[in-house]
């Protein structure tokens, strides 16, 4: 709050009036906001020509990619009516890292501090793209990301620009132009994963009882954009997933470890025999009907859930003295985690239900791997192993009334 209060009244100082002060920090807030919306442009082109390419170099390159148009942020007392704003703000709120904001202020206040304000800055982009990088990778290969991490790189790079000095004139246009385009023709090039930097897939050994049919295979779900994309040699004979990712049938015959089937696209099933499950006893699920209740029996191990797909109108868990009332997912089914803590869990939910209902038990085994997992991530190549997102076996059951 102090070095809020302390770099307000300098920026008032040195605006002259109040009037000048605000323009001031609209004149911030728009280089800033300029910057971010040139980054996201420029990260959705790359997304369309390299997808998940660009910031493959790491955090120093992706800085230099997008400090071109954040080369245009204006003056000292711009960036010190900006960073006063979002420190006091921080303080108001009780934000944790307002800190670093403050860090700006001192720096902007104190010109030999500003080198010190520069590294903590350059730190924090650092650990924010460390963080968030992995995380949108993981999030699906539906949704294009790299325009979300265009603007995020081009936020914190315009950020990063209001603590160096303001350019004596501006940056020529044919210059940042170019050099734009040559970091464009060298994304492109550069090839989309390296064995240090891997492709990220969910690989899922998967045992199904649809009561009908069984069959067991390797479940392989892309994570990214690209898809499956490379790796026809390692998946010649996989044939695509075809059910249809917002309706009940994805999530009641395929055992998903999260709810994300919305956000997949590009998954395939490789057969292969049934997972070794290391001498534990296979998950159970049972179904008992009188009128319209169903009491449902499940066992396995510790990571299961349980889908229903029925016009359900209450559940209750043995044990759960108030369980979170049912709620039906946009996919037209309801869903309950179900842990214990245990290796071998078993649970009892009684289900109020008017008309059928349909139960899919699915039953994960995330330290299990198996020598079909094995041999699939041998005949993998070296920029596609090394990152899944889940390596391990998985059972579903499904039973109806």
């Amino acid at each position: 709050g102090a070095a809020a209060l302390a770099g307000a009244v300098e920026a008032r100082r040195r605006a002259g009036s109040p009037a000048e002060a605000l323009q001031a920090f609209g004149r911030a807030a728009r280089a800033v906001f300029a910057a971010g919306l040139a980054a996201a442009a420029f990260g959705a082109v790359l997304s369309l020509l390299a997808p998940m390419r660009w910031y493959a170099g790491g955090v120093p390159a992706a800085l230099v990619l997008f400090l071109p148009p954040a080369a245009f942020v204006g003056a000292d007392e711009d960036a010190l009516a900006l960073w006063s704003l979002v420190c006091g703000l921080g303080a108001l709120f009780n934000i944790g890292a307002a800190y670093a904001a403050c860090a700006a202020v001192l720096g902007l206040l104190c010109r030999s501090l500003r080198p010190v304000a520069l590294v903590v800055w350059i730190q924090i982009a650092h650990t924010l793209l460390g963080v968030a990088v992995p995380l949108l990778g993981r999030v699906g290969s539906r949704v294009p990301l790299d325009a979300a991490v265009g603007a995020l790189v081009g936020i914190l790079a315009g950020l990063i620009r209001t603590l160096t000095p303001p350019w004596p004139r501006p940056p020529n246009k044919r210059v940042s132009v170019s050099v734009l385009a040559g970091l464009l023709v060298a994304a492109c090039a550069a090839p989309a994963f390296t064995a240090a930097r891997p492709k990220r897939l969910a690989l899922q050994h998967v045992s199904r009882d649809l009561e009908i049919s069984r069959d067991s295979g390797l479940w392989v779900i892309p994570l990214d954009g690209s898809r499956l994309r490379g790796l026809g040699r390692a998946l010649g004979r996989a044939t695509p997933v075809a059910c249809d990712k917002t309706r009940p049938p994805c999530y009641l015959e395929y055992p998903w470890f999260f709810p994300f089937a919305d956000i997949v696209r590009g998954d395939v099933w490789l057969d292969a025999p049934s997972p070794d499950l290391a001498g534990d006893k296979p998950a159970s699920l049972a179904l008992a009907r009188i009128g319209d209740a169903v009491d449902v029996s499940v066992e396995g191990p510790s990571h299961m859930h349980v889908v229903l797909r029925g016009d359900v109108r209450s559940w209750s868990f043995a044990g759960v003295r108030r369980a979170p009332e049912p709620r039906r997912r946009a996919e037209g089914v309801y869903l309950a985690q179900l842990t214990c803590g245990r290796a071998r869990c078993s649970f009892r939910i009684s289900v109020r239900v008017d008309g059928p209902l349909e139960v899919s038990l699915a039953a994960h085994r995330p330290v299990l791997t198996t020598e079909a997992l094995e041999n699939l991530r041998r005949d993998l190549p070296p920029w596609a192993v090394g990152a899944e997102w889940g390596k391990f076996v998985s059972e579903l059951v499904l039973r109806s009334v």
